[in-house]
């Protein structure tokens, strides 16, 4: 109860300035920039296929650069939108940095959007070569698809939205449904996929 009156005092102060660890994205207009590269890449992935090998290098540069930020980005959105916890306020109460406290959902989508970003830049590269060798089969058609599937859904992360289960934890991150591209994708830690049941205590 004593505490009350600094740990306001110490939100006052420190909320508008200081992020929670592990919650730390881009500044946004380096976020906005990687966004509208990584955006640009997937046009070319959904372009003719196979994509010419120069669109193809094209994509792969633009991917390499921006996808990373991307995927970090989002791995943290859920964390963020949980926002401050009572123990962060304790933390800025007693001169502390704020952690934020990662729940399984936290930790699922972390390793999960990794992969994923891991995947589609392998994935990328593995285009690239296949085109400039003039192998412009069925696999290379399908694994251009495939790379852009997994951009989409990194790019639909980005805009997904902290929900409650019924009995007020937090339970996940939704997809925003309403972002071009998204609609019916189910989110890496949305509450409805299979992925994120039992863990709506987190």
């Amino acid at each position: 109860e004593k505490l009350a009156p600094q740990v306001a005092a110490a939100t006052a102060a420190a909320v508008g300035r200081a992020r929670p660890a592990r919650a730390i994205v881009p500044e946004p207009e380096v976020l906005e920039q990687a966004r509208l590269e990584v955006e640009a890449a997937l046009q070319l992935l959904r372009g003719p296929a196979p994509l010419e090998p120069e669109a193809a290098a094209r994509a792969r540069q633009l991917l390499q650069r921006s996808l990373p930020s991307v995927g970090e980005a989002a791995a943290s959105i859920y964390a963020r939108q949980r926002g401050w916890s009572i123990y962060m306020l304790l933390q800025l109460a007693r001169g502390e940095e704020p952690k934020q406290t990662l729940s399984p959902v936290d930790l699922e989508r972390m390793e999960t959007l990794e992969q994923l970003t891991e995947e589609a830049l392998a994935g990328s590269r593995a285009l690239t070569e296949r085109i400039s060798r003039a192998d412009g089969g069925f696999v290379t058609i399908g694994l251009q698809a495939e790379v852009a599937a997994k951009v989409q859904q990194l790019l639909c992360e980005l805009s997904c939205r902290a929900v409650r289960s019924g009995v007020g934890s937090w339970a996940g991150c939704r997809v925003d449904a309403d972002t071009p591209g998204c609609q019916g994708l189910v989110g890496v830690s949305d509450a409805d996929s299979p992925a994120a049941r039992g863990q709506l205590g987190s």
